[in-house]
């Protein structure tokens, strides 16, 4: 089945992503909703598509990253 998330890339560098759509329709009424919400500090908009048999997460699409918060570990830190 695919599956379509919308991505809303705002003029600050952040980005929203919405969760799992069935159609491109849905999708793009999601991101219709997110773009009503800050409708000038929008940049660019797209969406991706993936095929899977099981329902994806955002996880899913891009990983579990195991890396440390470096604003936390006191010798990375000290050498600043």
């Amino acid at each position: 089945m695919k599956q379509y998330f919308g991505v809303v890339y705002l003029e600050n560098g952040d980005a929203c992503i919405c969760s799992s759509c069935e159609s491109e329709e849905e999708v793009r009424n999601a991101m219709k909703k997110a773009i009503a919400k800050n409708p000038t500090k929008i940049k660019a908009t797209t969406f991706m598509v993936r095929e899977s048999d099981k329902k994806l997460t955002l996880f899913d699409l891009f990983g579990h990253p195991k890396s440390r918060d470096l604003m936390q570990d006191k010798k990375f830190l000290s050498t600043l």
